[in-house]
C-alpha cells in the first residue's frame, strides 16, 4: 500500500511560527492556494482514497486536493490529527521558551506517543482499504514523528513544507520511506521515474 502523505496548506499560524497544535486554525488565502495547486500538479497519481486529520485546515486541504483528483469522499481518522502541543498552542518557540523555564508540566503529547498513533492508523488505513493508494492530508508534526520512527532521524526533514508529499509504502505491517518532503510537481515527476 502507498501512503502520499501532505502537509495542509498555509496558514497564518504557520506564518507566525505558531505551534497549532489541536487548535482550529483555517487554511489562510495562501493556503488555499496552495492547496489548488497541489491537487492540480498531483493530477495523473494513482489515488484510490483521501484520508485527512479532523481538524478544518487538513479537511479543507483534502477536500481541494481531491477535487482535482476526482475524490469527492473525503475520511477522517483521528489517528491522523496533529500533536497536541498542551499549553504552548498558540505560542511562537520564544513564547513557549518562557514558559517552559517555569518547568510546569507543559502537557505536550510525546513525539513517540503521535508516531504510535500514526502507526495505529496506518495499519486501520490497510484494514479498511486494502492494499490500495491513499492520499493523507495530515500535519507537520505528524508526518516528521512517524518518519522519525521509521527512518534514520538524519534523513528526516527539519521542516516540511505545506503542501508537500512524502511516500509511505505499507506492506506487512512494516513501512519504509520513500520520496520525502517535496512540492507535488517535483513528487509526481520523482515518483514516475521511479514506476
Amino acid at each position: 500500500m502507498n501512503i502520499y502523505f501532505v502537509r495542509h496548506g498555509i496558514t497564518d499560524w504557520n506564518l507566525q511560527r505558531r505551534a497549532q497544535g489541536l487548535e482550529e486554525v483555517p487554511l489562510n488565502e495562501g493556503g488555499i492556494l496552495q492547496a489548488h495547486a497541489c491537487g492540480e500538479q498531483l493530477q495523473g497519481l494513482s489515488v484510490d482514497y483521501i484520508v485527512s486529520s479532523p481538524l478544518g485546515r487538513a479537511v479543507q486541504t483534502a477536500e481541494i486536493v481531491g477535487s482535482y483528483l476526482g475524490i469527492n469522499d473525503v475520511h477522517t481518522m483521528e489517528q491522523f490529527t496533529e500533536r497536541d502541543f498542551g499549553r504552548l498552542s498558540g505560542l511562537t518557540k520564544e513564547e513557549a521558551d518562557v514558559l517552559r523555564a517555569s518547568g510546569e508540566d507543559m502537557l505536550v503529547e510525546s513525539k513517540e506517543s503521535v508516531a504510535e498513533r500514526c502507526r495505529r492508523g496506518v495499519e486501520e488505513l490497510y484494514q479498511r482499504f486494502g492494499a490500495e493508494s491513499i492520499l493523507v492530508v495530515t500535519h507537520g508534526g505528524l508526518i516528521r514523528s512517524l518518519l522519525r520512527d521509521i527512518m534514520d532521524e538524519k534523513d528526516v526533514p527539519e521542516f516540511l513544507i505545506n503542501c508537500g508529499v512524502s511516500l509511505v509504502h505499507y506492506e506487512e505491517g512494516e513501512m519504509q520511506a520513500g520520496l520525502l518532503n517535496l512540492p507535488a510537481d517535483v513528487f509526481l515527476r520523482e515518483y514516475k521515474k521511479r514506476v
